[in-house]
Parts: C-alpha cells; sequence; structure tokens
C-alpha cells in the first residue's frame, strides 16, 4: 500500500487510488501465462479476439474504438493476429476504404484456449473470497469500466 501524504489536494487521493488500484490488478489477478500455441499474445490481442467472438465482423476503425487504441495501433495489432491466421481481413462491401475483420476458427481456439488458461490462473487467486465478496467484485469493476468508458 502507498504511503499517502497527510494533506491531500483535491484529485490527489483519486490519484493514489487509481495507481494501487493498477498495481494490484496487474500484479494479483493480470498475471497470467497468455501463451498460445503459435505464440504469444498480448492481453490486447486477446481483447480483439474477445471482441470479435461477440461481434463476429467489425471494421479496423470500430474495433480500434472499442478497444481505446489508435487505429494506426489496431492495424499493427491485427497484423500479428493475422500472420498467425487467428483473423481475416476484407474489404467492406459497402465503403471500399474500409477493411472488416472477422475471428477464424484459429482464433477462436486460441481464444477459448486462454480464456480456460485465464479461468483456472483467476480462480485460484479468487479462491480466496467467498460468494458475496466475489459478486461484489465483479459488479465493483462493472461500475468502474463503465465510468471509465466516459472518461475516454
Amino acid at each position: 500500500m502507498l504511503t499517502k501524504p497527510r494533506r491531500l489536494v483535491k484529485h490527489e487521493a483519486l490519484f493514489y487510488s487509481v495507481f494501487e488500484v493498477i498495481n494490484l490488478l496487474q500484479k494479483d489477478l493480470l498475471r497470467m501465462d497468455l501463451r498460445v500455441d503459435d505464440g504469444e499474445l498480448s492481453k490486447l490481442h486477446l481483447g480483439i479476439l474477445g471482441t470479435l467472438r461477440g461481434d463476429r465482423e467489425l471494421s479496423v476503425s470500430a474495433l480500434a474504438a472499442r478497444m481505446h487504441v489508435v487505429k494506426p495501433q489496431m492495424t499493427l495489432l491485427l497484423d500479428r493476429l493475422e500472420g498467425l491466421g487467428m483473423v481475416t481481413r476484407r474489404p467492406s462491401t459497402q465503403d471500399r476504404r474500409c477493411s472488416k475483420v472477422a475471428l477464424t476458427d484459429s482464433g477462436e481456439r486460441a481464444l477459448a484456449s486462454a480464456l480456460a488458461r485465464m479461468d483456472l490462473a483467476l480462480s485460484s487467486t479468487l479462491a480466496v473470497l467467498d460468494p458475496a465478496e466475489l459478486e461484489e467484485l465483479h459488479a465493483n469493476l462493472a461500475s468502474l469500466a463503465g465510468i471509465l468508458r466516459k472518461l475516454s
């Protein structure tokens, strides 16, 4: 835990709380093996696969907006996934300037494998929480995500 100064300015307490939450999330919840058979994927790569799993097909711009990354960064991320055969890109039928991205069967399998490993890792980490605490954690994280979406 961070040592806080005695007198905090208006937003300084918020900064300390955010910093502590980020450190705890990275240390305890997000430290998991994300490797897949064909190589290693970042959390952003897995986020892309998960987003495409739910939406089936999105434009590069829409995917970048959903993932809160700039379009050039999304293009690089998609290059890696496409090289691994996990996504396909094709020209949009409505707008030739736009590409549509879709999840492949290989991407679906890689995502399922990574999610199973994450579930196993999280299960052992979260085992110390009782069901009510687990539900509270889920609700609070969902609430935090909603607030952060408003800020971005």
